[in-house]
């Protein structure tokens, strides 16, 4: 199973093709992660997209994807969602773009 949220988006409901069909340990694990990416702070970190997924096991795996300008935020974002309870691996696709000067 797979679901996707959006950071940039404020509800309280999930969104994402399972969004009523979100097995629970799911729906905690995302609000936590959505809580963390934007307690950090940092307005690129808050707008990365997070798929979730739920293996056998229930193992969760959060695959981190979207732009940021540093591999220091990418590392941070990376982090930040590691630590998260209920996280067992995070993947992460995000692209490092350095701003031109």
């Amino acid at each position: 199973m797979n679901q996707t949220i959006d950071l940039r988006a404020d509800t309280s409901v999930p969104t994402g093709t399972f969004a009523d069909s979100n097995p629970p340990q799911v729906s905690a694990v995302e609000h936590s992660v959505r809580a963390a990416l934007r307690r950090c702070g940092r307005r690129p970190i808050m707008e990365l997209r997070c798929d979730f997924s739920v293996s056998a096991g229930d193992h969760v795996t959060v695959t981190l994807s979207g732009r940021l300008p540093s591999f220091y935020l990418n590392q941070l974002a990376q982090e930040l969602v590691r630590r998260v309870p209920g996280v067992d691996q995070v993947c992460n696709r995000v692209r490092v773009d350095f701003p031109h000067d």
